[in-house]
Formats: C-alpha cells, structure tokens, sequence
C-alpha cells in the first residue's frame, strides 16, 4: 500500500517554477494554463519529485474550470472545485498572498475567487473576493491582452463580485474603471469591449445616459462602416436602452429603427457577395421583420410591411439554393464525408445555415407516394394487423386491417393507412441523423470553440421565438450542437409547444380554455397542432413533421413520451432526438412560417395554379397570365407608393 501524498505548505509553492509556467504558457488562457501545470506535473512525476508534481497537479485543477460572472456554471462545469479538500484549501490560502507580481495577478484572482466560492477560511472570505477584485481588474490591464474578450471577462467578473459582496468602495472603484477604459478607447481596438462593458452599466443603470448614448452612436456608425452588422446591431440597442433610461422614447423607437435596419443591411450586403445566399438574406429579412414590428409606431408598421414583400421574394429564390445530396453512394463514409465538407471553413454562422438548408426536409408528398407505392407492391401488409408497442410492451397505435386494392374501401379508411406509414418514417430520420447530421455537426464543433451567447444571434429578433425565450431556445440549441440530447430535448420541446401558442395567438386564435369555475387552461401540442388554423402558420411540411415527431401516435410520439416519463436513457442518446435537435434549428433558421396565404393578395393568378394542365391552349394561357400578372403588380406598385408619399 503506497504512503499519502504529503501535505502541501507555502515552500512547496515557492520552490517550484510556477512563475516559468505562467509566462511559457502560450497566449496564458485558462486551458493554456492547465495544459502547461498538467504538463509540469508529469515532469515531476517522472523525476520522483512528489512534492511539485503535488503542487502543479493541484494548480491544473483550480485552472481547468471557467468561472462564469456570477459564479454558477451552466457552460462548464465546476465540480473541479468541490473535490478540493480542508488541506488544499488551506494551501491556497496560504500562497495566494505570496503572488505578489503584477504579472501574476490572474493567478492571484483565480485562487481568491476560489477561496470566495468555497467561503473559505469564513472569517475572511470577504478579504478573498475584495482580492479577486483587485486582482481581476489589474490582470485585465496586462500589456499582452490582445483580445477584447480576456479583458472584457475579469471585469465582468469582478463587476458581479462587488455586487455579490455588496462593497460601496469596490462598486465605484469597477464603474470608474470601466468609464475609464470607454473615455480612452481607440478607434482602431476591438468594437465589442466598449458594448459589453455598456451593457455592465445599463444593467445597473450606471453612467451619464447621454454621454453614453452618444458614443453608441458614434460606434455604430462605425461598426456599419466597417459592415460588422452584428456590433452596430449592438450599439443601437445600447443607444435605445441609454435613452429609455432617461425617458426619451422618441429617440429609443429612433434608435430601434437603427437597429432592425441593419438586419437589411445585412441581407443586402449577402446578396452582393460572389456568392450569395438567398436562404441567410431570408433569415435576416424575417428578423428586420419581427425587429420592426416590435416598435410602437407607424413607420415601423409601414417598413415591417416592406421588409415582408422583400422576404418572400428571397424565400422563392431560396428554394433554388438547395444541395442535392444524392443517396446512392458506395460508401457511408463517403457521404459522411460529404456532410463535413459542407459546413467545413465555414464561419460560425453560416456552418448553422448550411448544416440546415443543405439537408433537405422530407416532404409530405414524397412520403405519401412511398406510403402508397409500398401498400400497392406489398398488398398483404394492409390485411394483417400492425401494432406499435412501447418499451413496456404497451400497444400505443394499430395499423387498420383492410384490403388496399378494393375498389369498395372507404376513403377515409384508406388514408388511415396511409398515414400510419407516412409516419413510420423514424428510420429515415436516423440515416439522415447518422450519414449527415452528426458528422455535419462534429465538424462545427472541431472549428469553432462555442458558447450559448453564440447562439444568441439565431433567436434573437426570430418569429418563432417569444420574446423572453431567447435564452432557453439557446441553451436548448447549444446542448444539442454539444451532444447532450438530454438536455436539448427536454429544453426545446416545451419551447416549441409554447411558440406553437405563440404564433396562434399572434393570428388572434383563442389558446387556451376556460372551465365553470373561470379557470383557463393552456392547450398542448396534442390539440393545438390540429386546429384548423394552423395551416396560417406552417406549411404541410414542417407540420406534418411537428406531429409525427412530437405527438402522433404512430409516429414519434415524442413530446408525450418525455412528459410521461416512458423514455429511457439509451432513447435520449438515439438519432431521433438529434433529429428533433436539428428540425427545431432549422425552425430558428429559416422563416418556416406559412406565408403562402399573403402573396394571394399580391398575385390574384396564383390560385388558378394547375387548373388548365390538360388544355391544349396552356401555353398560351400561361403568357396571358403572366403579361395580366406583371401588369397587377406594376399597379399595386404605383398604389403602395401613393400610400408611402401620403404617409
């Protein structure tokens, strides 16, 4: 049985080269740091030197975590810290006044911060975040920070712990630190630390509003210059905030106005690239949309309008856009393969958009035709009975038992039949999962290190996404993009149920009940999905996905299921869910609502579609309609005009 380790005290620390360390430790992130202590620990390991390999593996682990500003990980775990023990405590908190060089002083932070977190030793763990303070705003001075976001996180961080300990002197000594970082930024620094450190006061409702709301002009001036649509979307919002602050609401919908406009400005920059994408100007013009139908006023009802007619034309020009991906392969490797390649060198954003658009969603159609091409070539399969069990072995749905091919079927029956087989369509959602899902969305992962405010982006400003559920579509969409289905799954079905809601409601559909005792009860998917409005909101497509996926008993069944607790653990692990994963990325990525009843009002011929296809005169028919048809428009054109002047 081999001996205890020994107990640390400060000279171990001090006889070790933990200043070598630090310095060496590549651009000295916190994954750099616990890579080269880790490292340093192995070395003295094989030296026989227990004592410092002791030392360095104890710093690897205060320095693997990220601690978020208010000091509860959702991101990354901190259960590193609760492994620590009386002892180590204890040797913490003997060295963490021995770093006394500036240089050191993230150092310094981390361990304080960590004293704090564990409120250890309790007589002084106020001393221990007044430290973390201290030595969180000096690390964000050192001359090496190049990038804006390791400045920006110490003061945040520190920002959260003045506030968390409630100390008047370490509150004002942070706000004039950062009214000091925005009174001497350059031009020529990074854009985005002035915003977040914004952010920091208007959510304390800090600063001179004015001043403040000024220099977010000024900003997002710049940032359109430069066409960093994301950060001048940011300081017009921050401008909007610093003017609702002091009670200026014209100039807050002026600066709101900015701010959806540059979602256009986005889509029209897209479209002038050398190869632009209708599908991504598409998104951005619904979100100009929902942007300015937000603001309380007439001419962001007006400018709502135009950005509408805009985003149809994009979405007709979308569907020319789609990759066919051709199923006949040799290899699952290679369409695998395939799949990587597309999202592959690819920024962040436009991975998302091509993970969605170039995997096509089945179509109701398509399936209706397999359905029925399956029946006619295997006509025993209707006469004898199918059931669906579930993992108990409970029937919870029943093939109907009728001969296919007699001419004397009830009608009805037969699309029963049908539609039981339309919804056996899981398989193909597990090969889509594995030959293109999965591998689509390792790649993302392997390019890019991801964090839920990256996501933000996506349902921001998004019809299908309530106000106030931003953060939850969010860390649903971030735990899928990670592989954790347990998460993603349990967090974006409800959402999706509540945006189902949402959307009827928006049509002025009645959601709920009310019962004798004047009790209202919010209906569920299990009604809400067949209620004849809903064809307003989805198409046939999107909607015959929601249901078999989520609710229909032959199918999925997935919603019910998970609320009912009958999925087991290796279910949440299944392609299925990464298919529900990926179909609600896609609702968040393209305008999948149903738009198809507007452009009626624009085009009076397009419900005549497909009613003259046996006429020997069609072709002649069709140049009439489309000369009768450029000539409405050329009218409504003139007319909406009319309407704009007189506005």
């Amino acid at each position: 049985m081999s001996p205890p380790d020994p107990l640390l005290n400060k000279d171990d620390f001090l006889n070790s080269s933990w200043q070598d360390v630090v310095i060496n430790s590549g651009d000295r992130g916190w994954l750099d740091y616990w890579q080269a202590f880790r490292k340093k620990a192995q070395v003295a390991e094989t030296q026989g030197n227990v004592r410092e390999k002791n030392v360095f593996e104890l710093l690897a682990r205060i320095t693997f975590s990220v601690i978020p500003p208010d000091g509860k990980s959702e991101e990354h775990p901190l259960e590193v810290f609760e492994t620590l023990s009386q002892a180590e405590l204890n040797f913490l908190f003997e060295i963490v006044h021995e770093i006394s060089d500036s240089r050191f002083s993230e150092l310094t932070a981390r361990i304080a911060d960590i004293l704090w977190i564990k409120k250890f030793p309790t007589n002084k763990c106020q001393e221990m975040a007044k430290l973390a303070i201290d030595s969180y705003l000096e690390s964000a001075k050192f001359p090496n920070v190049q990038c804006w976001l390791r400045r920006f996180e110490p003061i945040q961080r520190a920002f959260c712990l003045a506030y968390q300990i409630n100390d008047p002197a370490k509150k004002d000594k942070i706000f004039k630190y950062i009214e000091d970082v925005l009174d001497h930024h350059k031009e020529e620094d990074s854009l985005w630390l002035p915003a977040k450190l914004m952010e920091l006061l208007v959510e304390k409702k800090l600063g001179d509003s004015s001043k403040y709301s000024a220099l977010s002009e000024i900003l997002a001036n710049l940032a359109e210059l430069n066409s960093d649509w994301e950060i001048a979307r940011e300081y017009w919002e921050l401008k909007a905030q610093w003017h609702r602050i002091e009670g200026n609401k014209s100039k807050e919908f002026e600066s709101k106005m900015f701010a959806a406009e540059t979602y256009v400005k986005q889509a029209e920059a897209i479209q002038r690239r050398e190869a632009p994408s209708y599908s991504i100007a598409s998104k951005l013009m619904e979100s100009a949309y929902v942007a300015f139908r937000k603001i309380p006023d007439e001419k962001a009802k007006l400018r709502a309008n135009q950005c509408h007619k805009i985003l149809l034309k994009y979405q007709e020009q979308s569907s020319k856009e789609l990759i066919a991906i051709n199923f006949i392969y040799d290899s699952d490797q290679e369409l695998q393969n395939r799949a990587r390649e597309m999202v592959k060198n690819k920024d962040f954003p436009e991975a998302l958009f091509s993970l969605v658009i170039n995997i096509p969603l089945q179509k109701v159609s398509d399936l209706t035709l397999e359905a029925e091409e399956y029946l006619n070539n295997n006509p025993l399969t209707s006469s004898f009975p199918v059931t669906k069990k579930n993992l108990q072995g409970k029937t919870t749905a029943k093939q109907r038992q009728i001969d296919f091919n007699n001419p004397n079927n009830n009608p009805k029956e037969i699309q029963e039949l049908i539609k039981f087989q339309k919804n056996q369509f899981s398989d193909k959602c597990c090969f889509y999962t594995t030959e293109l899902i999965q591998p689509a969305r390792q790649q993302i992962n392997l390019e890019h290190n991801i964090h839920i405010k990256d996501l933000l982006f996506l349902v921001q400003d998004n019809s299908f996404v309530p106000s106030g559920r931003e953060y939850l579509f969010a860390k649903g969409l971030y735990a899928g993009l990670m592989g954790d289905f347990f998460t993603s799954t349990h967090l974006l079905i409800p959402q999706i149920e509540n945006s189902v809601r949402y959307l009827l409601w928006q049509k002025g559909i009645i959601t709920s009940g009310l019962d004798d005792r004047g009790i209202q009860n919010e209906h569920n998917l299990n009604s809400t999905l067949y209620r004849s409005e809903i064809g307003q909101v989805f198409d046939e497509d999107v909607l015959f996905h929601l249901k078999c996926l989520l609710v229909e008993h032959s199918g999925c069944n997935l919603r019910n299921r998970m609320a009912h607790g009958l999925m087991d653990d290796q279910e949440f692990q299944s392609g299925i869910v990464e298919y529900l994963w990926w179909f609600t990325l896609r609702l968040c990525c393209l305008p999948m609502l149903n738009y198809q009843d507007k452009p009626e009002k624009f085009n009076s011929f397009l419900q005549l579609a497909g009613m003259f296809n046996d006429d020997p005169f069609f072709e002649e028919f069709e140049e009439a309609m489309a000369n009768n048809r450029q000539q409405l428009e050329i009218e409504i054109a003139n007319s909406e005009d009319e309407e704009i002047s007189a506005a």
